[in-house]
């Protein structure tokens, strides 16, 4: 392992240390029932159900770092976020309690996770959040997901090899915004395993006109495109883009993107 991965997870000990409250059941989470998730107190007062090792690192980074906004911009209240690849909900409510006048929007197609994402959504009276259960893609129509380990996993957007896949229903980025009357988006947050290409690379520039800033987690090696692609696209486009690259696995990194002349 790098240095750098070693620095990452040795400083990561500390934040889990400091932000959550009942540790205990982290070691529940070793040998995890995945018919008995896990309820996870937060120092912020929010809790959320999970059900592995993978999910507390993803609880880690969306709720306790705050990734996307640390390294993309604050979210404001009274903004409208859009989530795509929702997972149980991390990201989104985390957000909406934070900023409860803002509108928060998130897809998440795989019923385990979005079945997750209501139980959470409930537990944190999230109810400034909207659940959409479809996945975002590059057309409308049936799409089927690449189910890892039957596990209700946050990145479940993407196709590819399918071990006991599902069809779930898939929304181009253009009629997800009219059918949820979406005239101006402040914060567009997209992890969806290679799936980012083909939803932004297809989306009209009417849509994109419409995003103010984008915050991703990109995915090299999924598709024939890489992350050097979506900074081309999205410059062209009129955004402002910096990126960087994961600490730990170098296919993978954090993309920010903002439309220039666009106020914080």
């Amino acid at each position: 392992m790098k240095l750098s991965g070693l620095w990452y997870y040795g400083k990561s000990i500390p934040i889990l240390l400091r932000g959550i409250r009942n540790l205990g059941e982290v070691f529940h989470l070793v040998n995890p029932d995945i018919n008995q998730p896990r309820r996870i107190h937060l120092a912020d007062g929010s809790c959320f159900f999970i059900r592995s090792l993978m999910d507390l690192w993803v609880l880690k980074e969306t709720c306790l770092d705050r990734q996307y906004e640390k390294f993309g911009v604050n979210i404001q209240n009274g903004w409208t976020v859009v989530d795509v690849g929702g997972g149980w909900g991390d990201f989104a409510i985390s957000v909406a309690r934070r900023n409860p006048k803002s509108r928060v929007i998130a897809f998440e197609p795989y019923p385990p996770s979005a079945n997750l994402f209501e139980t959470n959504q409930l537990e944190n009276q999230a109810s400034n959040v909207e659940l959409v259960k479809a996945a975002i893609g590059k057309e409308n129509g049936r799409t089927q997901l690449s189910i890892q380990k039957k596990e209700a996993v946050q990145h479940s957007t993407a196709k590819g090899e399918v071990d006991g896949g599902v069809m779930v229903e898939c929304l181009s980025l253009e009629t997800a915004f009219e059918r949820l009357n979406i005239e101006c988006c402040e914060f567009l947050k997209m992890d969806c395993e290679g799936g980012e290409y083909d939803i932004l690379f297809f989306a009209p520039s009417e849509v994109l006109n419409k995003i103010n800033r984008i915050c991703m987690e990109t995915h090299d090696g999924v598709t024939r495109f890489s992350h050097q692609d979506l900074i081309r696209f999205l410059t062209e486009q009129g955004y402002q883009v910096r990126f960087k690259v994961n600490p730990v696995h170098t296919t993978l990194g954090l993309l920010f993107a903002e439309r220039s002349g666009v106020k914080n």
